[in-house]
């Protein structure tokens, strides 16, 4: 896989993330549709990352990584980092402490992981098509 292809990868299972988060909630599966969002934040994220031929091995080290390089930088808006911390720790809470969200609070995290997808997309600009 060349470069731009494992960046649009990324990107398509970011996409991929989002059509199951929205799957899921309409399912009636929130807390499922809520992983599935944060999901979508993480490969973006880490898409971004790779287009700086950045690759952290954790989750943490993705939301640090993307914090130094996009955010301290101005390349990104902090609430944008704020909306991906968040979002872990609801889906670490919902995973691992048993924790429910509504149906009203995940249709927003969907809403703005999208919203977060897409601002990776703008930043990022136009990637090559596969050949």
């Amino acid at each position: 896989m060349t470069f731009p292809d494992d960046v649009a990868a990324l990107l398509a299972r970011a996409e991929a993330a989002l059509a199951g988060a929205r799957f899921n909630l309409e399912g009636g599966f929130a807390d499922i549709a809520q992983g599935r969002a944060y999901y979508a934040m993480f490969h973006a994220a880490g898409a971004a990352l790779l287009s700086l031929d950045e690759q952290p091995k954790t989750h943490a080290g993705t939301r640090t990584r993307f914090a130094d390089l996009f955010v301290r930088t101005g390349r990104i808006d902090r609430s944008w980092l704020s909306a991906y911390t968040d979002l872990m720790a609801r889906r670490n809470r919902a995973d691992y402490d048993g924790e429910t969200a509504s149906e009203e609070d995940v249709a927003r995290d969907i809403a703005t992981a999208a919203a977060f997808v897409a601002e990776i997309r703008r930043i990022l600009g136009p990637i090559p098509p596969r050949e």
